[in-house]
């Protein structure tokens, strides 16, 4: 269960992220000069807030998770797949680009 709720809850973090444009790349030059520092801090503060709640004792019963049983490799995990969906973003991103490339000419 925990490892589902952090799973979930980074790949929306990354969503938000990646959704900054609907065209640019993520990587892209001009999205790292205008960067959202207030999402920026929110992915921060979420991040904290989450891995209190599977960490810190008291939380984990808030959430039903049994406190001192999520490892850094389930955390890894998580991470990883959330990480995951950047690449499928960036995929559909760059369709839609060429897509409207094909349209200009």
């Amino acid at each position: 269960m925990a490892m589902a709720f952090l799973t979930v809850n980074f790949s929306e973090m990354m969503c938000a992220i990646n959704m900054r444009s609907r065209q640019a790349s993520i990587f892209s030059k001009d999205m790292m000069k205008k960067m959202n520092w207030w999402l920026v801090g929110a992915f921060v503060v979420t991040t904290a807030l989450t891995l209190a709640a599977i960490y810190i004792p008291g939380l984990c019963s808030v959430f039903g998770i049994e406190p001192g049983t999520f490892s850094t490799t389930e955390l890894a995990i998580s991470c990883a797949l959330s990480v995951s969906t950047i690449p499928v973003f960036e995929l559909g991103k760059a369709i839609r680009r060429a897509s409207m490339k094909k349209k200009a000419k």
